[in-house]
């Protein structure tokens, strides 16, 4: 432990000694990084810290243009609309927030009770569907923060709901529970949400417990992460369905637990994070052979024009070449 002494002390401390070096230098800052992304507004890098900071790059130039800090302990997720319009945190506070990308206004505060809310945001950034106490989906109008509906234990969910995610179109959700397995619900209308929607062609896959869900640019697969059974011998694996029929295209068996499923905007590669990010091809779901060690990924590492992708470990968010896989560019706070 560092025992920090205020100005005042050291100084007479100093006198007392009569020694005139150089003052202590200053703390290290020993924060980590939790997360980061590349904002689809303007490319920025954009880091969340495990001491609740919040840390904007110049992708160019690699300095420092925003150093936020709202109130979280430790950020644990960030994600963007995928205009770029909305940027949503949550930390360790028991609040996801909501900010408008660039904006000198503070972000608007959601309260919910999970120690860790799964977060989806539509595609215009109109609004974010947000898990609260495990069973119950928030759908909030990002302007203002209103709850304009819920799905709550009423519904056909279970009491444990998980991951969740937009459609391309933002006209359909898909939410994890332990009592519907995941299934996807069609909204009524383009842009509104109703607290019982319609289960859109019975699709439903069969983990046990999901990770992480993720629909394809084009919204026709359903690619969902997770657990096969839960125990001795629990297995994870991603499975990949087909939307329109409802039936199983691929199970890829992973080595551990799958936090993070990206697919590349042209549809072409998917970046599965477990253990290490694993990068493989859509179009047969084979390994690609190229592997980015001891790096961890968050929802928006995909640049828009899907030519950059951003990973970040302890210290560190690392650019790569999204089509060579080399790495770019690093940036530290």
């Amino acid at each position: 432990m560092v025992m920090r002494l205020k100005r005042p002390v050291w100084a007479l401390l100093v006198l007392l000694a009569g020694c005139h070096s150089a003052p202590p230098p200053a703390p290290v800052d020993y924060s980590e990084i939790t997360c980061s992304a590349i904002s689809p507004k303007d490319g920025s890098i954009v880091a969340g810290f495990s001491d609740g900071t919040l840390i904007v790059w110049d992708p160019t130039t690699g300095r420092t243009t925003r150093k936020l800090k709202w109130g979280s302990d430790k950020i644990l997720f960030l994600a963007f609309s995928k205009n770029g319009d909305i940027l949503c945190e949550d930390g360790t506070d028991g609040q996801a927030r909501i900010w408008r990308w660039g904006s000198s206004d503070d972000p608007i505060a959601i309260k919910h009770t999970s120690l860790l809310s799964w977060i989806a945001v539509t595609p215009d950034g109109s609004k974010a569907a947000i898990v609260d106490a495990y069973r119950i989906v928030k759908i909030v109008d990002t302007s203002s923060g209103a709850t304009l509906a819920e799905l709550n234990h009423d519904s056909p969910l279970g009491v444990n709901v998980g991951p969740i995610a937009y459609s391309p179109d933002g006209r359909s959700i898909a939410i994890s529970s332990d009592k519907a397995s995941t299934r996807i619900w069609t909204l009524t209308k383009p842009g509104e949400h109703v607290r019982a929607p319609v289960i859109a062609n019975n699709a439903s896959v069969e983990l046990a417990q999901s990770t992480c869900l993720l629909f394809s640019p084009n919204g026709r697969l359903l690619l969902d992460a997770g657990i096969q059974k839960v125990g001795p011998g629990a297995k994870s694996e991603v499975e990949v369905w087909n939307i329109l029929n409802g039936r199983k295209k691929a199970t890829l068996l992973m080595p551990n637990i799958v936090p993070y499923l990206l697919v590349s905007p042209d549809g072409n590669d998917m970046a599965v994070s477990s253990m290490e990010i694993g990068i493989w091809n859509m179009s047969n779901f084979t390994h690609s052979g190229h592997n980015l060690t001891g790096r961890i990924m968050s929802p928006n590492s995909f640049s828009p024009d899907g030519s950059l992708f951003a990973a970040f470990q302890k210290s560190e968010v690392d650019l790569y070449d999204a089509h060579t896989w080399t790495q770019l560019h690093t940036f530290k706070r």
